[in-house]
């Protein structure tokens, strides 16, 4: 069976990528055509485990839709049988039938303690990172056991799933955005001194009056001002964004999924599903707001957009439908 010949089967390889590699193969097998090449060309795991955990779930799920990532060059195997090529399978993306990640495959040598190794197949989603405690994956040499393990956990993200995701995004996501003023404001303050610098930049007559004094004394960079009002600045972002941190760690804000059908709101344990005509009237305004800024960007008092889908914004209150 050829797998890529399945309608529910891509690969990552290009048209190129192709061209080449057939050729290669009808000059290594002596064809006359390239079509003879394809018809002999297998298509194969890593190991025997592999391959038919990957031609049995192709087959067992034509829903889903299977990308192949191959080896950057086929094998070609010359023995007791003759000329054989093989495009090997390294890894597989599993996507279900809306086109959402359910989970990938890969191929392993599991090596052993006094040599040798086990060919095993290795399973990966966050809902087995999640369920494992000493992996991130769920590991085994029998294809029959992947195939129960893929039935119980390769499916779509159930609502609950996707805020946790989503929160545990934002939470990341809103700290990383503070990572840049953070290292500016330690850069200028290891220069010129913290407590100085919170004095000094308190106001512009402060900041002049020092500037001048330095100018005198020869003691300062003649960047002073400009660094000043950077760090002057870099704190008042920096407070905005902690701002929006403290009330998304005291449950004082909402977190909001775009999804193809409307929207996921979750308000401390709380969640519902609306659409554009349901969504309410506390959130419609500020998350337009964050529709209208980039990914990463904090608007004082409004909230975060996290990425494209996920915002998080500040209220008070359980939002009402």
């Amino acid at each position: 069976m050829n797998l890529l010949k399945l309608p529910n089967v891509s690969t990552s390889a290009s048209a190129n990528d192709f061209a080449t590699w057939y050729e290669n193969a009808r000059q290594f097998l002596g064809l006359a055509t390239v079509e003879e090449a394809q018809a002999q060309v297998q298509v194969v795991g890593d190991h025997d485990t592999m391959t038919e955990l990957v031609r049995q779930a192709v087959l067992k799920w034509p829903q889903w839709q299977f990308k192949l990532k191959l080896y950057s060059s086929p094998r070609f195997v010359e023995g007791d049988n003759g000329k054989i090529v093989k495009f090997v399978i390294t890894d597989v993306e599993v996507n279900s039938e809306d086109g959402i990640s359910i989970g990938k495959i890969y191929a392993n040598d599991r090596w052993k303690r006094y040599g040798g190794s086990d060919k095993t197949v290795k399973l990966r989603n966050a809902r087995i990172n999640k369920a494992r405690q000493r992996s991130d994956c769920y590991e085994t040499k029998d294809w029959k056991a992947a195939i129960r393990e893929m039935k119980k956990t390769f499916y779509a993200p159930t609502v609950t799933e996707v805020m946790e995701e989503a929160k545990s995004t934002a939470w990341t996501k809103m700290r990383q955005i503070s990572h840049s003023p953070q290292r500016k404001i330690d850069h200028v303050g290891m220069r010129l001194g913290p407590i100085a610098l919170d004095y000094i930049s308190a106001s512009e007559e402060r900041m002049g009056v020092f500037d001048h004094w330095c100018r005198l004394k020869g003691v300062a960079p003649a960047d002073t001002m400009q660094m000043l009002t950077s760090y002057s600045e870099e704190r008042k972002n920096l407070n905005t964004i902690v701002g929006v941190q403290q009330a998304f760690d005291n449950d004082k804000t909402v977190l909001v999924v775009k999804t193809q059908n409307g929207y996921i709101l979750q308000f401390d344990k709380d969640v519902k599903l609306c659409d554009d005509s349901t969504l309410p009237q506390s959130i419609r305004a500020k998350l337009g707001m964050l529709k209208l800024v980039e990914p990463s960007q904090v608007v004082d008092g409004v909230g975060c957009r996290v990425n494209d889908d996920t915002f998080v914004v500040v209220s008070d209150e359980t939002p009402q439908t």
